[in-house]
């Protein structure tokens, strides 16, 4: 079958190409008014071809709208990356934090602890606080995405094997507290609807189910596995279906 059959995908490819290379590779300088002339130039090309009838795309199209497509790609991978990078919270190891903010992700149960990714007004962090803690964190709600929280404690580095998980939240740094209080307050907007949102399927995925059962369906379905007990964990790391629950390490 000719390329040009499947012209489509071949530029879906190209933009996906680029993303993936804009993980590792910086692109040129002015990269996105190149972009943004060569796709217009492009479009212009097509109209013109779509008025003299001509349905399919030309094999030179296809290959120059594909390379502004994976330049195009690496740039907006690249501004992902440098974003990403500058959400961190900044500070030194050892230093006493009051830290408050909004969850914006499941919380994770490891070790006994639980790992809460926080965005606060001087950026990203991870609190690292006591499991039982999510029984007992205040009148204010529950721990999860949408939660206001405020904690207290110091900051450190992650340990090396953690660096990865830290690093694509957006942080640099753990906030290690003995407790947290979740405050009667939450995200507005469109992430406070989405919040809500989330809420309502909590509680529906878990209605007329125990406990034990509810914490099995919120990892299966929602990512959150913060209400699993360790020796259920257990048996799924040993049984190597760990990631049904999406719990990491």
């Amino acid at each position: 079958m000719s390329p040009r059959r499947w012209w489509r995908h071949l530029l879906l490819a190209a933009l996906l190409a680029g993303l993936l290379s804009g993980a590792l590779l910086e692109p040129p300088r002015g990269w996105l008014p190149l972009c943004l002339l060569s796709l217009s130039a492009l479009l212009a090309v097509r109209i013109g071809e779509l008025r003299r009838h001509l349905t399919l795309p030309g094999y030179g199209w296809i290959a120059a709208a594909g390379l502004t497509l994976v330049l195009l790609g690496s740039g907006l991978a690249a501004e992902r990356r440098g974003s990403i990078a500058s959400s961190a919270a900044s500070g030194m190891e050892g230093e006493a934090v009051t830290a408050r903010g909004v969850i914006t992700a499941p919380v994770r149960s490891s070790g006994g602890d639980l790992r809460i990714p926080l965005r606060t007004a001087d950026g990203m962090l991870v609190l690292v606080v006591p499991a039982d803690v999510g029984g007992s964190a205040g009148s204010g709600g529950e721990l999860g995405p949408g939660a206001v929280l405020k904690a207290g404690g110091e900051l450190a580095r992650p340990d090396p094997w953690r660096e990865d998980e830290l690093t694509r939240l957006g942080a640099s740094w753990e906030l290690r507290a003995d407790g947290v209080r979740v405050l009667p307050l939450g995200r507005s907007g469109l992430a406070g609807l989405l919040d809500r949102a989330r809420g309502r399927a909590e509680r529906a995925v878990s209605a007329g189910l125990d406990p034990e059962q509810a914490a099995l369906a919120r990892g299966f379905v929602l990512g959150q596995d913060d209400r699993i007990d360790e020796a259920t964990r257990e048996d799924f790391q040993r049984s190597g279906l760990a990631h049904l629950l999406s719990y990491s390490q």
